[in-house]
C-alpha cells in the first residue's frame, strides 16, 4: 500500500510551505496575535485567492473535492508555520458541518462565502460542566411556530471572537444527558439575544463564550 502523497497533494503541500516560509515570520505572528482579529485578514484573503479554502468542499458545492488527506496536509503545513488563521474552526469544523447536512444545498451561499474568504464561522458545542461529553447538551431549542427559541450557554468556542455565524448544538427532545434529541442550528452571532465574551488562548488564538437568551432562529437554519 502506497502512503505517499500524489502529485496534486504534493503541490498543495509545497505551495503552502513556500507561502508561509516567505510571508509568515515570528514577528508577524506576534503582531497578528495582538490584533483585534487575532489573525491576519490579508493572509486569509490570500488563502482564498490561492484556492486553499475551497479544497475540502465537494465540487457540487463549488469546491475542489478534497478529502481528509487534503485537510490533514493543509493543517499540517499551517501548524508547521504556526499560522493563526482559523482554517480548522471556519473551514473544517463549521464549513464541514454545513457541507455534511442532509440539505447542504440550503447552505450553498454560506459555503460560497467561506470559500471566498468572506465568512468566518465556528462550531459551538462545548458547555459548562460537560467535560467534552458532547451528548450532554443542556442548551434548549423550543419550537415556536416555524421558528426555534434557543436558550443556553456554550464555552471555549474556537474562533468565536471573529465568527459571524455559529453552528450550535441544542436539545430539541429528551434530558440533558440523553444521546438522542440533539439538533444543530446555524445562528448569526449578531442575532438578538446572543451574548459573547471573548478571550485569548495561550497559543495566541482567540475564542469566546456565548450565552443565548431566547434567540429566535428560523427552522430553515436547522442544519441537522
Amino acid at each position: 500500500m502506497n502512503f505517499d502523497y500524489n502529485e496534486e497533494q504534493t503541490l498543495i503541500k509545497d505551495s503552502i510551505s513556500r507561502y508561509l516560509q516567505n510571508n509568515y515570520t515570528l514577528d508577524n505572528r506576534r503582531e497578528y496575535a495582538q490584533s483585534a482579529n487575532g489573525f491576519s485578514k490579508e493572509h486569509w484573503a490570500q488563502y482564498a485567492e490561492l484556492g486553499w479554502l475551497a479544497i475540502p468542499f465537494a465540487e457540487a458545492l463549488g469546491g475542489f473535492g478534497g478529502d481528509a488527506i487534503e485537510d490533514m496536509l493543509i493543517m499540517e503545513e499551517l501548524g508547521r508555520g504556526l499560522a493563526l488563521e482559523p482554517f480548522v474552526d471556519t473551514i473544517v469544523l463549521f464549513g464541514g458541518t454545513l457541507a455534511a447536512s442532509a440539505d447542504a444545498a440550503r447552505f450553498e451561499q454560506d459555503i460560497a462565502s467561506l470559500i471566498a474568504g468572506d465568512l468566518q464561522g465556528a462550531l459551538a458545542i462545548n458547555e459548562p460542566g460537560n467535560r467534552y461529553a458532547l451528548h450532554q447538551v443542556a442548551t434548549q431549542a423550543r419550537l415556536d411556530g416555524d421558528d426555534y427559541i434557543i436558550r443556553g450557554e456554550k464555552i471555549a468556542v474556537g474562533n468565536g471572537s471573529c465568527a459571524q455565524r455559529l453552528i450550535v448544538s441544542a436539545r430539541t427532545a429528551g434530558e440533558a444527558a440523553d444521546q438522542a434529541g440533539i439538533s444543530l442550528f446555524c445562528i448569526d452571532t449578531d442575532a438578538t439575544g446572543v451574548n459573547k465574551q471573548e478571550f485569548a488562548l495561550m497559543d495566541g488564538h482567540r475564542a469566546a463564550n456565548f450565552r443565548f437568551d431566547d434567540v429566535r432562529v428560523s427552522s430553515k437554519q436547522l442544519v441537522g
